[in-house]
């Protein structure tokens, strides 16, 4: 688990080294440039229709400084390392596909849905879903994933699908 650094304290006269210049660097890079991690899809998933939900594995990550995803093991999941409160963020974009509805959802430990959308397309233009939350993790076991699910009568292509995680504090 990542710690949340502390500006070190300082007494009068006190000659500053490189070693407490990089402490304070520290603390203040630490607030500035919050935790996050940002991973999509490279290829579109074909969804089929179906009452049960899809849950979306993603293979990219555009940031990810702490490693909190793998691309490997758990890869529909984004699992923070500090324990806090988070905004999470996830876009789907449907092909274009008439009938039925697109569902969005974000799971926190797949086990509560934290956001949720449901759209019934006006026709056959493609369409865009966005979903946010603020929730909190434990910093060790919990973790942030998000689910599509579509009954149109057929497959339709899940072509940009995003999750972001960014740790707010504690």
């Amino acid at each position: 688990m990542t710690t949340v650094p502390s500006l070190p304290t300082y007494y009068v006269g006190q000659k500053l080294t490189a070693t407490n210049l990089n402490d304070i660097a520290e603390a203040i890079h630490f607030g500035q440039w919050a935790y996050v991690a940002r991973v999509k899809r490279s290829a579109a998933l074909s969804v089929s229709s179906a009452t049960t939900y899809t849950a979306v594995e993603f293979d990219l990550e555009d940031y990810d400084a702490q490693t909190w995803h793998s691309t490997v093991t758990n890869s529909h999941a984004i699992i923070p390392k500090i324990a806090g409160f988070y905004r999470v963020d996830a876009n789907a974009g449907w092909a274009g596909a008439s009938g039925g509805y697109r569902t969005l959802q974000l799971l926190w430990s797949n086990t509560t849905a934290i956001a949720y959308d449901q759209v019934e397309p006006a026709g056959t233009e493609p369409l865009y879903q966005s979903v946010s939350a603020f929730w909190y993790a434990n910093g060790t076991s919990d973790y942030f994933s998000c689910d599509v699910r579509q009954n149109s009568g057929g497959a339709v292509d899940l072509d940009n699908c995003w999750l972001s995680v960014q740790w707010i504090g504690k």
